[in-house]
């Protein structure tokens, strides 16, 4: 049972390097694979006890210096640990389909916020918010219909909030370009 499962791991490490790779078992790898397991879990409580916070960075128009939105940035403040980085834990959550809640909570708070935002006027009339969606939840087939109904929850109009997806996922994805239609 040890040798196949150290194999499974070894096994996932050179599909994560990439083509024709090879990755000889290592303790390393036994070690990484339960400190991610911890962060999982950690993860899963962050979720339902609300850990996560996002923080706005303004996008001002160079021509002119005018505010035209904001980038939502999530952050997670673990109670214990303080601030984890999302470089440490939107792997894990997107390894395990936590990315897809943890998205869904993004996209939800970003609405509520696009809305306070016109009401204290800090976002211009014609502004918005951008949030970045991860691989998994640009192939989740239930995304639009997520982001709609956040949108009518908060009563905002489509216009304010902006779905920012990678590069690469673009390229990758060439096919699916009209996925999301008149949306």
């Amino acid at each position: 049972n040890a040798l196949m499962k150290n194999e499974d791991l070894a096994t996932e490490r050179a599909k994560a390097k990439g083509r024709d790779k090879y990755q000889f078992f290592s303790d390393e790898m036994n070690v990484e694979l339960s400190r991610q397991l911890a962060l999982e879990a950690e993860l899963r409580i962050a979720l339902q006890q609300e850990q996560f916070e996002l923080y706005y960075q303004p996008q001002i128009n160079l021509n002119d210096g005018t505010l035209v939105g904001y980038e939502a940035l999530l952050r997670w403040k673990h109670p214990e640990k303080g601030f984890i980085p999302p470089s440490e834990f939107i792997p894990v959550a997107e390894d395990s389909g936590l990315i897809l809640p943890l998205g869904e909570w993004v996209i939800q708070h970003a609405c509520l916020d696009i809305k306070q935002f016109i009401k204290e006027g800090l976002l211009p009339g014609d502004g918005h918010v951008a949030v970045n969606i991860s691989p998994r939840q640009f192939h989740d087939p239930n995304l639009v219909t997520v982001i709609k109904d956040m949108i009518d929850s908060a009563g905002i109009e489509s216009k304010h909030l902006q779905v920012e997806i990678t590069e690469n996922l673009l390229m990758e994805n060439a096919s699916a370009r009209n996925l999301w239609g008149d949306f």
